[in-house]
């Protein structure tokens, strides 16, 4: 073999090497590379009134982008939900502006609004039954563009 080839197939090795140790300490992967997280990291499985079915529910919304679109990072209930997006009026929820059914086999995803959020901005997200009772503690989240990543 020449030199040429030597620090080519050389330099191959160290890409693999490489590759494999950098998969090796990120650790088993659900092909969630990278997600934005939130500052407040809101999370509620407060029961609300409707106690049987509130046991076992979890619900979280971080802070989010400003858009047409929330994300919802947990609405987990056996019967499943309403997830309701609402304006804050006055360090209260206010206008509805969006709403998503979740089942119980769907606990996280996106609820489109009627109108887009504003950066600088608070909103309310509740987790409720079809008749509007509480199964989650509503949680206030704010929204920004300068979100931290998190990746996980």
């Amino acid at each position: 073999m020449n030199q040429g080839t030597k620090v080519v197939i050389g330099l191959v090795g160290l890409v693999v090497l490489v590759l494999l140790v950098s998969v090796w300490i990120g650790g088993p992967s659900d092909g969630n590379l990278a997600a934005v997280g939130g500052i407040n990291n809101g999370e509620a499985n407060t029961p609300g009134s409707n106690a049987p079915l509130a046991q076992s529910v979890t619900f979280r919304v971080n802070d989010q982008f400003p858009g047409r679109v929330a994300l919802i990072s947990s609405a987990v209930s056996p019967a499943g939900g309403w997830v309701v997006i609402k304006k804050d009026q006055a360090g209260q929820p206010g206008v509805e502006i969006g709403r998503k059914f979740f089942s119980p086999t769907e606990t996280i995803g996106n609820v489109d609004l009627t109108e887009a959020t504003v950066e600088g901005n608070y909103y309310w997200a509740s987790f409720q039954t079809e008749t509007g009772t509480a199964l989650a503690t509503p949680i206030r989240f704010y929204v920004t563009r300068d979100l931290p990543e998190q990746k996980g």
